[in-house]
């Protein structure tokens, strides 16, 4: 299993966000909450925005703003 899938996983056990909503263009908070938490983490562990924004189906600069706002969430301890 690899980082992405995991990652996923977490934020589906633990927000009940599956990989389809996660996807998706719904904008509602814990959502969004849920991109930005993804999209932080990952881009921590290395990913790019362009891999990232492939990833979620979402534009480069969705995942920059997502990473920005994702640094709200960083006392999150995540282990992949």
């Amino acid at each position: 299993m690899d980082k992405v899938d995991v990652l996923i996983g977490i934020i589906d056990e633990e927000l009940n966000v599956n990989r389809a909503v996660l996807k998706g263009n719904t904008r509602n908070r814990k959502l969004a909450d849920a991109r930005k938490i993804f999209s932080y983490i990952l881009r921590k562990e290395g990913f790019g925005v362009v891999e990232l924004a492939e990833i979620l189906s979402k534009n480069h600069s969705v995942i920059s703003f997502y990473c920005k706002k994702g640094q709200s969430f960083r006392a999150l301890r995540i282990e992949l």
